[in-house]
């Protein structure tokens, strides 16, 4: 009989969270779950949510604490702090990426990783506009990772605020998903 880890409880709840756009229970369960564990999705999502509460000072302190833990991730969890940040574009991570990675999977998930964190960070600056673009092609994206998902969540809050201020209509943002999905770097269909 299997029993599941302390931190798999908290980390699902903070996901699921992140999801239904609850940052507050997002926080509480990602600090929760990586009180005893390293969790590389898990440490970004509460970090965003918390700076999404105004709690920035905790959501650095906590960020900085993540990037001494994660030492033996190959940079991964590093770009994506940096993404956050928004010390990186992500045409500039792809590149590297492209550069570096053989497996095609490994580049489909971080695609969208990458085009998610991008996003995340820009909706979280109310950037909305801006913030449309990498979310949209983060769920575009052909890889596995769990990130579409929450940027699925994402742009659907971009696309309700973007509405809501009036900024594009349905159609408008109908068209500008043409327009950004012809004009991506990649040529892959939605699987």
């Amino acid at each position: 009989m299997s029993t599941c880890p302390s931190w798999a409880d908290p980390a699902t709840s903070c996901l699921n969270a992140y999801i239904k756009r609850e940052y507050a229970v997002c926080a509480s369960a990602g600090q929760a779950a990586l009180a005893t564990n390293f969790l590389p999705t898990v440490g970004p999502v509460t970090i965003l949510a918390l700076h999404r509460l105004g709690r920035t000072a905790e959501a650095e302190d906590l960020g900085n604490k993540l990037l001494l833990r994660s030492f033996g991730m190959n940079g991964t969890f590093l770009m994506q702090m940096r993404l956050i940040d928004g010390d990186l574009e992500p045409e500039q991570c792809l590149q590297n990426q492209n550069d570096s990675v053989d497996d095609t999977s490994t580049k489909r998930d971080n695609e969208c990783e990458i085009y998610f964190y991008c996003g995340a960070k820009l909706l979280t600056d109310g950037k909305l506009t801006q913030a449309f673009r990498p979310l949209l092609l983060a769920t575009w994206a052909d890889g596995a990772a769990l990130e579409r998902e929450l940027a699925n969540a994402d742009l659907r809050t971009v696309r309700e605020r973007l509405l809501a201020a009036g900024e594009f209509s349905v159609d408008g943002i109908d068209r500008e998903v043409e327009r950004i999905l012809a004009e991506r770097p990649s040529s892959r269909t939605k699987r």
